[in-house]
């Protein structure tokens, strides 16, 4: 770790705004910590420490632990390089301990072969003396012991290979066969032996010489029935291995001798490293290697597609080894295994350390602690908010980061709702995200899941905190949608005139938020018994989703324009909402292609202070006026209305004449004069004020 920005942390998202306190140590014992923090508060995810001056070169141990109230909790450890490149390094064998080792161990220095140790036990009594002979190997009686020697031999790398028995006492032929038994055995094997009962009595020169090739300075000392015991070598100089003599009556003779070897090979294997988002190179330092002592480092990296460890470099010596060209989007991880050999299986070549340096990634974060739902209670098709914020507390900057947002159905099962992009979440920072949109689920707790890099494109420190749930409660919706129907901008009645060729407008109100403003199967329109199909030819219905109300409820808009014959009409439109729920709304009208004016009167009638023109126009009209007059034929007021729709119309008058002034009590004409382009309708009545 760069010793300008060290920074250490715990993870700590279930303990947001407690205390933690760490503590740093050139020692894993922590005797007398070398700093200590304060009270530290964690945040959302995790507790920090950053520290400086540290020097550079050395090893450091630290752990954290949290300050509860019911008091301090258990510590967490790790260790950390103090270097100027970030990356992994094992330094020192206490970093090693976690490795997987096979036929290979750690010792104080290093990773070196496993020592394997053969025990050699020789033990002898004379007749007066127990009478016994046993020979162990490993503690294991390999012997069958008889009057006089017997032999055991071993490989020069502790194996058993055989035992003999020879009656030294009494047979000169024993003696003989044990002479040629012993020049036969190779140079370096070695030879335990022991007396039992006597085994002097027959003994030769060639005997006592066979015995100093083995290494024995008290062969030729034994006498009758004496206890005598070794643990000799072929070729191995007079005097200068185990041996022990002892004389009649003296008790028993033990000879014992320790063999350290060691494997041919054996291996080392790290923990997975990393994860990079480029890799740099590895390091590592060796000793005792020669011709016959080598050690081989290959390299594994983890295949994000295969989920295997791929084999990426093998027989690694040289021992600065650059990993650029190792693709860190595809292997994110790597693991090293050092493999260590002795031909000659006396000496183990060592492992001194090992490192690999790496650009480090970023750690994206949710939980459920940084998502806010609003509303948190809603009708089913209502509309809900999921805010999520997305922390960095990993050492890179992060770049486009996917979230996706899933429904977790009844079963568990997770199911795409929405995916957005992210840009950058900057280390130590966080953005927010948002999600609208509008729930259909049956009445009750709907859970939702928030997944940040969905796809796994980017490397990161863990996984595990990029996920998150939060749920909403649905309402049942038991309300039917409200239907409004208009003819060219007007609502009309039952009996209403209509123009001959009206555009009709079709809206559909709903307390849903769910978007149905183009699903055809939400509207059903029939005109007189034909149901109307959507489309853009003439004739059919069309929605229009650009819609100018302030009506937050409004869902749907339609527009139909259609053509009349005279006579009664009937329209006819049912509605479904998102959940079911339907409404329906009929119209009858009349159609006359005929350019008239109907059913005109004036209310009230008598009046005092003012009453309204009524009248029904069959279709469209430019102008219309009224005319207002004495019953002697002088104009007193005229009124006027431009662009009148056809159907029910109505004019006020305020009972004044054109200067403004009351007219007198009486019987006043009225003459109401429509106009359009072809056409010209009149009608005449009469009016009473009584003031």
């Amino acid at each position: 770790m760069p010793d300008d920005q060290i920074e250490l942390q715990v993870y700590a998202a279930d303990s947001s705004g407690e205390q933690f306190i760490f503590q740093l140590d050139t020692v894993s014992s922590f005797a007398k910590p070398l700093m200590q923090s304060g009270a530290l508060t964690s945040g959302y995810f995790v507790a920090q420490w950053q520290i400086s001056e540290l020097d550079s070169g050395r090893v450091y141990f630290w752990r954290c632990r949290k300050n509860t109230s019911e008091g301090a909790d258990v510590w967490v450890s790790g260790d950390f390089f103090a270097g100027n490149e970030f990356g992994w390094g094992q330094l020192i064998p206490e970093q090693m301990a976690k490795n997987k080792v096979q036929n290979a161990t750690i010792t104080r220095t290093g990773i070196s072969l496993k020592p394997q140790l053969s025990i050699f036990r020789a033990e002898s009594g004379g007749f007066d003396d127990l009478n016994y002979a046993v020979l162990f190997v490993n503690g294991t009686p390999v012997s069958t012991s008889g009057r006089g020697h017997n032999i055991a031999v071993c490989d020069p790398y502790g194996e058993f290979v055989e035992f003999q028995h020879f009656d030294t006492h009494a047979s000169a032929d024993d003696v003989a066969a044990m002479v040629i038994f012993l020049e036969s055995i190779p140079e370096g094997y070695f030879v335990l032996a022991g007396i039992r009962d006597s085994g002097a009595q027959q003994m030769t020169e060639a005997a006592y010489q066979a015995l100093e090739q083995i290494g024995s300075q008290f062969c030729r000392n034994v006498g009758f029935r004496d206890s005598w015991a070794i643990v000799g070598k072929k070729g191995a100089a007079i005097g200068s291995v185990p041996e022990k003599w002892v004389e009649r009556f003296g008790g028993e003779a033990v000879a014992e001798d320790t063999l350290i070897t060691f494997p041919v090979s054996g291996d080392a294997e790290t923990q997975k490293i990393g994860p990079a988002a480029q890799w740099g190179y590895l390091r590592f330092a060796v000793d005792s290697v020669s011709e016959n002592r080598k050690i081989a480092i290959s390299v594994y990296g983890f295949n994000e597609n295969t989920f295997q460890w791929d084999l990426l470099k093998t027989d690694i010596s040289s021992q600065n080894i650059p990993l650029n060209n190792v693709d860190a989007s595809n292997y994110p991880y790597l693991k090293l295994k050092a493999k260590l050999t002795s031909a000659d299986r006396f000496y183990s070549p060592l492992l001194k350390n090992w490192q690999v340096y790496f650009t480090p990634t970023c750690d994206l974060a949710v939980s459920k602690s940084t998502i806010s739902v609003i509303p948190q209670r809603i009708i089913q098709g209502g509309k809900v908010t999921f805010s999520a914020e997305i922390f960095n507390i990993g050492y890179a900057d992060a770049d486009s980061i996917e979230v996706s947002l899933y429904e977790i159905n009844p079963q568990g099962e997770r199911e795409l709702v929405e995916s957005k992009r992210l840009g950058a979440v900057q280390r130590n920072h966080s953005e927010q995200i948002a999600f609208s949109f509008s729930v259909v689920d049956a009445a009750g707790e709907q859970k939702f899941s928030v997944r940040l890099d969905p796809d796994d494109k980017i490397n990161e420190i863990s996984e595990t905190n990029n996920q998150a749930e939060a749920a909403v409660f649905v309402e049942a919706d038991t309300t039917a949608p409200q239907i409004e129907v208009s003819f060219d901008g007007k609502s009309i009645v039952d009996g209403d005139y209509v123009a001959q060729k009206p555009v009709i407008e079709i809206l559909l109100f709903d307390n849903s938020t769910f978007d149905i403003s183009t699903d055809t199967s939400r509207v059903h329109i029939f005109i007189d018994g034909q149901k109307i199909p959507f489309g853009d030819q003439e004739n059919m219905a069309q929605f229009m989703p650009e819609v100018d109300n302030s009506d937050s409820t409004l869902r749907v808009s339609v527009r139909l324009v259609r053509q009349f014959d005279d006579g009664e009409h009937e329209l006819v439109v049912y509605g479904i909402d998102i959940n079911k729920n339907a409404a329906h709304l009929e119209k009858r009208f009349l159609v006359i292609s005929k350019f008239a004016l109907l059913n005109v009167f004036n209310y009230p009638n008598p009046f005092s202070a003012s009453t309204r023109f009524t009248f029904h126009l069959t279709q469209p009209a430019e102008k219309v006026t009224i005319k207002i007059f004495t019953i002697g034929g002088r104009l007193i007021n005229q009124l006027e209305e431009y662009n009148c729709e056809a159907g029910y119309h109505q004019i006020e008058w305020d009972g004044r004449d054109g200067d403004d002034d009351e007219i007198a009590n009486g019987v006043y004409l009225y003459k109401i004069t429509a106009k359009n382009q072809d056409a010209r309708a009149e009608k005449i009545e009469k009016c009473v004020i009584i003031h």
